[in-house]
């Protein structure tokens, strides 16, 4: 989940697939909490599972169409409407790499944890190599 100052952005994966609502935040005169009801079915969908969500936007790991051998980050930006824009790659993951946390913004770059199994650092041993991985 995203918040910005006019509206939120939720986002979770379904069975390999992520889903996502916008929803308005409350103006700052509400004293009620407000619940947003979707009808079944009326959720867009972004291929590939969650990795990420900011205020306007959702990354997501997935087959790379172009290199289906391999999966990648992608990022889709979401309009005010709901509607998903053109997905944007960045980079390609290996099969043990993994992203987690929160995303970062950081001059103008994003930043997220990334650990890799059977690295330097033996995760059986309850233990990871922890970089962070900028895109």
């Amino acid at each position: 989940m995203a918040a910005s100052r006019d509206h939120s952005l939720i986002a979770w994966t379904v069975n390999g697939a992520t889903e996502f609502r916008i929803i308005g935040n409350p103006s700052p005169t509400e004293i009620m909490r407000r619940r947003a009801v979707a009808p079944r079915g009326s959720l867009e969908t972004l291929p590939g599972s969650l990795v990420a969500v900011k205020a306007d936007s959702v990354f997501t790991r997935m087959v790379i169409p172009w290199a289906p051998l391999y999966e990648g980050i992608f990022e889709t930006p979401i309009g005010r409407d709901g509607t998903p824009g053109t997905s944007r790659f960045y980079f390609v993951l290996q099969p043990t790499e993994d992203l987690m946390g929160r995303l970062i913004l950081h001059n103008g770059l994003h930043w997220m944890a990334e650990s890799m199994l059977n690295s330097l650092y033996d995760p059986a041993a309850g233990a990871q190599r922890l970089w962070i991985r900028e895109f």
